[in-house]
């Protein structure tokens, strides 16, 4: 809560409902919490104030740091520094950040204004960066959180740690509309209850590079071949082209495991592995996770009705007939003729670059 007056404290915590609330030094950010949680102050200044917290509800105790940022990128700095700090402190325990961070990341969390503000962004991303936060995005209509005179700004949200991530993996933020002031409430989900899905089997590029892989789907090709050569049936063709494919694909790619999973530019080549790539690839965990489903008017948020409208919607889906259209080309599609032996081309050329990359 951003309080901007300076009446009684305790009374408002009675008149809002709640048993237990804090303020920071500056009287700036106010706190509250019902009878089924216990909080201590690990830290209080003028930006920022760190909670433990813990409560039956929850399998561990937990720390959250609520932010109201200064309005310059001087004063930010310090702020920025403490949240590097706490980064250390916290690693190995839940850790949520929110609150009004004044700055925004990109320039479309800002509709309004050309000012420049690149440093504000960068020092801000360059924070989230060194200390391992996750912005696990949002749920809404509307992207920005602040506005006034036309200009829109995204300045309030919530980050959460690596930590937070294993623990609470379904944490989701609504941005709420906004009510007698220019900021929107954020709403942050907790679902204690998460049954971990089966891990889905994904082909890694990174199996490329041992040393036995393309070895190995070339033998295997030319077994095909082979049992082909001395029986060309429907079903060997199917296999021996399958084959191709894979033989085909490997040889193309060229990039290792947390590059795919984290979906990102390589910037320097000694980055491989590092808390940087694992937190993203964390963020783009959290973020692809559905939250709810709309199904004939009903919202659905338990992940058994989410997998049990997904599974009904694909079913009736692939059940109906469905119209195929002609392609309409108005330029010749080159093909291979079939008396060409793709296998005497693609195999010296592997052998190439196998010499070339082992």
């Amino acid at each position: 809560m951003e309080p901007m007056t300076r009446v009684n404290f305790p009374s408002y915590c009675n008149k809002l409902g709640f048993q237990n609330g804090i303020a920071n030094a500056t009287n700036k950010i106010w706190i509250f919490w019902d009878h089924s949680f216990s909080g201590s102050i690990l830290r209080d200044s003028d930006q920022i104030i760190d909670v433990e917290f813990s409560s039956t509800a929850f399998p561990s105790k937990f720390i959250a740091s609520f932010v109201y940022a200064k309005s310059t990128r001087i004063e930010r700095r310090t702020l920025w520094d403490e949240l590097r700090a706490a980064s250390n402190l916290f690693d190995h325990k839940p850790w949520l950040v929110g609150g009004d961070l004044n700055c925004f990341l990109t320039e479309d969390e800002r509709i309004g204004s050309n000012t420049d503000s690149h440093l504000d962004m960068e020092e801000f991303g360059q924070m989230v960066s060194d200390s391992g936060l996750i912005d696990i995005g949002y749920e809404g209509d509307n992207m920005h959180t602040w506005t006034r005179s036309g200009l829109q700004e995204r300045l309030d949200r919530i980050f959460i740690n690596h930590t937070w991530a294993d623990n609470f993996p379904k944490s989701a933020v609504n941005h709420l509309p906004r009510a007698n002031s220019d900021h929107a409430p954020l709403f942050c989900h907790v679902y204690l209850s998460v049954n971990k899905p089966p891990v889905t089997f994904r082909y890694m590029n990174m199996w490329t590079r041992h040393h036995t892989f393309l070895d190995t789907l070339i033998a295997q090709l030319l077994q095909l071949k082979k049992e082909y050569d001395s029986n060309p049936s429907p079903t060997l063709l199917a296999a021996l082209n399958h084959a191709k494919s894979k033989l085909v694909l490997a040889t193309r790619i060229e990039e290792d495991f947390w590059h795919q999973k984290s979906s990102c530019k390589w910037i320097v080549e000694g980055n491989r592995n590092t808390k940087y790539f694992h937190n993203l690839v964390k963020q783009k965990r959290v973020r692809s996770r559905i939250h709810s489903i709309t199904e004939g008017g009903n919202t659905f948020t338990s992940d058994v009705d989410i997998q049990r409208s997904c599974i009904q919607f694909f079913t009736d889906y692939m059940a109906n007939d469905t119209i195929c259209h002609e392609f309409d080309c108005d330029f010749p599609i080159p093909t291979i003729p079939n008396s060409v032996d793709l296998i005497s081309y693609v195999i010296p050329l592997i052998k190439m670059r196998l010499r070339k990359n082992f």
